[in-house]
């Protein structure tokens, strides 16, 4: 928590020219409790609720910072709120014109738009809110729904996958490289790497389409079935956690050539 000095400072900063009167009406409070909030003492520090709204009110004047503030005091995460921003601001950005044409912001893996646009036909798109241009090679765009990316929810579908800068070679349990760039896109499998099963492994391989794809099978995660599950003779896959560094963007749904001005 803050020093309740900076929360005092703070609220009266965002009262400004207003009286406590008027400034408790927006709050639905009396005005002896801004008093208290400005007082400075922890005992009158500003509850969960009250956190919140004053944050919202701070961004709704456009004082970011101050609405950040405010909302940690509440318990939400920094990190939380900014993600979600910024995939709302995507979102809206993601409206159908009326000529039926959808303009998707190209970005990189890790989320950077690079300034252009994807334009494609929104009867094309199931699910607007959720698809993202992400660029792939240099020379093609692959369309990702993201609405789902977990392992066992996409097995056998195409999916694209972010994975860590550079070649780099895995242990034991797959003979296999990384692909060269930081994207591939392949056939999403899972199954036990050995006959007993003991453990399992998640791969790309090849897919179907001329999506751009891995060029070999290539090991994403791996996961150890239980003494108790293989004692009881248990089949069901075991929870699969992802290399370090591996993170699947979703499961494409096309791709396109990057638009002359994208390159």
């Amino acid at each position: 928590m803050a020093k309740i000095s900076e929360v005092a400072e703070l609220v009266r900063q965002l009262r400004g020219d207003k009286s406590q009167e008027e400034f408790a009406r927006l709050f639905d409070v009396k005005p002896p409790t801004v008093s208290a909030w400005e007082s400075g003492k922890d005992a009158y520090a500003p509850g969960v609720g009250a956190c919140l709204k004053l944050g919202n009110l701070a961004a709704k004047e456009g004082r970011a910072d101050v609405a950040l503030f405010f909302w940690k005091q509440a318990g939400l995460s920094e990190q939380a709120v900014l993600m979600a921003a910024a995939s709302i601001r995507k979102q809206r950005n993601l409206r159908p014109a009326p000529d039926g044409i959808l303009r998707v912001s190209i970005e990189t893996p890790d989320g950077e738009e690079l300034g252009r646009e994807l334009m494609i036909a929104a009867e094309q798109v199931l699910n607007p809110p959720c698809v993202r241009a992400i660029l792939a090679d240099g020379e093609r765009v692959l369309l990702v729904d993201t609405s789902t990316t977990d392992i066992q929810g996409l097995r056998g579908e195409v999916v694209a996958v972010k994975f860590p800068p550079g070649p780099r070679n895995l242990d034991n349990w797959m003979e296999a490289t990384w692909p060269k760039g930081r994207l591939g896109a392949g056939t999403l499998s899972t199954g036990p790497h050995q006959p007993e099963g003991h453990f399992w492994v998640a791969w790309l391989g090849e897919a179907a389409r001329s999506y751009m794809t891995v060029d070999h099978p290539t090991a994403i995660g791996g996961g150890e079935r239980s003494q108790a599950a293989i004692d009881a003779r248990d089949f069901s896959p075991p929870p699969i956690k992802l290399r370090s560094g591996c993170k699947i963007l979703g499961r494409v749904i096309g791709w396109h050539s990057v638009p002359p001005d994208s390159k």
